[in-house]
């Protein structure tokens, strides 16, 4: 007997459907413009793989996909990931377009930033700079396209501590904005909060609150002078002036502007200038007193109340008037611990207000590393409730005696925001400050 056996149909595998490069891309955006950038790498790197096998290992639609790629790695604090990917970027951009092409804009953008993250600070700034260039080029000196590749710059310009450098890039900033926008353009705003930024941590504290002023002018004539916005350009013009009393500030020159010559270190209080004003200026307390009122019966804006509370509170202190200003420290605690407060985190420990270190903790300019020798000390002691400085004492130190006592000195002069312990002033114990100084070292001179 024939056996037979049936017919039975073999399915065939499944095939999986070939991932398409626009839905990885859009897989891409979605994840990344909600923030999740876990989600969004795999997607990233999908798209750099899925053009590739596309259009091959060098063309120039792998510039895009590898710039997001090393975004998206930057967001995730990859940064030799993110460098690589963004000079793969630029190499294809060099070797497709050429030097001066608008595809090598983004991938130096990047690699600038990159190098910043890292602490490579020549290095970003050569790239932002090469960036500035190749756009000034193509697209004209006042293309707004660049700004933020000149905010970048200015950026590790200031790492760099190139004064000058800052100085050419913040105005070219202001004068490109301005060209753009128009002078009373809300989207001067960040410009202005910028150059004021700058100026005051270079001691240009009258620059500053000139910038200050313009954004109070533009805030006024757009959402009116009782707008919280409002608020900080005239804390800063309020902080302008103290800083002023306290430090001086710099020189105009005779054509009237800001000489690039600073009095101080970058990010650090200037030294005592000679120019400082005898008294303070009572504007600034005035600008104080219209931001509170502006901040009056609106509970929604209690942690800002709170914010120029402390600001009056500092005024106060630093200008002779301890009473107002323990008045002034009792109210903002009341603003921050209340219902809509963000809470007294601000006034939990001692603020220092005041500081002007020795002479000696500035690097002479005229001096190379290798002919000056640094020293750290370490003060402790005791923040009154009035805010003094009470028994300092060296815990640690690598100088002189003199250089301690220079330290001492200067410490016994600051001036401190006390503590607040339930609505009140407060001692605080323990405090250290840690000061580092410089010393030129002795030539030896050849015995006669």
């Amino acid at each position: 007997m024939e056996t037979t056996t049936a017919n039975t149909a073999v399915a065939a595998p499944a095939t999986a459907p070939k991932p398409d490069r626009g839905s990885a891309y859009q897989q891409f955006r979605d994840h990344f413009t909600a923030r999740r950038f876990t989600e969004a790498l795999p997607a990233a790197e999908q798209v750099v793989t899925l053009t590739e096998q596309h259009f091959g290992a060098d063309h120039a639609e792998l510039i895009t996909p590898l710039v997001n790629l090393g975004t998206t790695q930057m967001r995730l604090n990859n940064l030799y990931g993110a460098e690589t990917a963004y000079r793969r970027a630029l190499r294809i951009a060099e070797a497709r377009e050429g030097g001066y092409s608008r595809e090598v804009i983004e991938p130096l953008h990047g690699l600038g930033i990159a190098y910043y993250a890292g602490g490579q600070y020549q290095n970003a700034a050569s790239s932002l700079r090469r960036a500035v260039d190749v756009s000034r080029k193509l697209d004209g000196l006042f293309n707004i396209q660049q700004l933020p590749l000149v905010e970048s710059l200015v950026e590790s310009y200031i790492a760099l501590n190139q004064t000058s450098d800052v100085d050419r890039e913040q105005q070219y900033a202001l004068r490109l904005s301005e060209n753009s926008f128009g002078r009373d353009d809300p989207r001067m705003l960040p410009v202005l909060a910028r150059n004021a930024q700058w100026c005051d941590s270079t001691g240009r504290y009258r620059m500053s609150r000139a910038a200050h002023a313009r954004s109070l002018e533009i805030l006024s004539k757009t959402v009116g002078k009782r707008d919280p916005a409002v608020v900080p350009p005239l804390r800063g013009i309020a902080r302008t002036y103290l800083n002023e009393y306290l430090y001086g500030s710099a020189d105009m020159d005779e054509r009237g502007e800001f000489s690039s010559s600073m009095s101080g270190t970058l990010g650090t209080m200037p030294s005592v200038s000679d120019n400082r004003p005898s008294r303070l200026d009572g504007d600034g307390e005035e600008a104080l007193k219209l931001a509170l009122t502006v901040l009056a019966d609106r509970p929604e804006h209690a942690g800002l109340r709170g914010e120029t509370l402390l600001d009056l509170g500092d005024w106060y202190s630093l200008g002779g008037k301890p009473l107002d200003a323990r008045r002034a420290y009792v109210d903002a605690w009341t603003a921050l611990s209340g219902p809509n407060g963000p809470g007294t985190t601000a006034m939990s420990q001692p603020v220092q207000l005041y500081y002007r270190p020795p002479s000696s903790a500035n690097k002479r300019s005229d001096k190379d590393d290798d002919e000056m020798t640094e020293h750290a000390i370490e003060v402790e002691f005791t923040v009154s409730a009035e805010g003094r400085v009470v028994d300092p004492r060296t815990v640690s130190s690598n100088g002189s005696d003199a250089q301690e006592k220079s330290v001492q000195i200067a410490i016994r002069r600051a001036r401190y925001r006390p503590r607040f312990v339930d609505g009140k002033p407060a001692a605080t114990t323990g405090v250290r400050h840690r000061q580092v100084l410089y010393a030129v070292i002795p030539t030896n001179r050849p015995s006669a």
